[in-house]
């Protein structure tokens, strides 16, 4: 396939059929891309955590917020080290210092 040819008869095209060229573009790469599949555990613990949040919907942290707190206390190394990959919030409350 000449790509440069491609392009050449694409830029010929209308602004509405070449949206649609690449709207067929992304899909099909979608549909190519895999992910890997989420383990039981993990699963688990998505849905706690999205569970957890919805009864409490106030009781957040911030990304920033988390990671600060992590860093101050030494909890990101420990999330790190965790073997399951993550760490709990039971776990993450546990070591956090009162």
């Amino acid at each position: 396939m000449d790509i440069a040819a491609t392009l050449d008869g694409i830029t010929a095209l209308s602004v509405e059929e070449r949206i649609r060229i690449v709207q067929a573009i992304l899909e099909s790469i979608s549909v190519e891309q895999s992910y890997p599949e989420l383990t039981l555990e993990l699963k688990q613990e998505l849905d706690r955590r999205s569970r957890a949040y919805d009864a409490n919907p106030d009781e957040v942290m911030t990304r920033e917020e988390l990671l600060e707190d992590m860093l101050d206390s030494n909890k990101l190394r420990q999330a790190m080290l965790n073997s399951k990959g993550f760490i709990t919030t039971e776990e993450f409350l546990a070591a956090r210092p009162i």
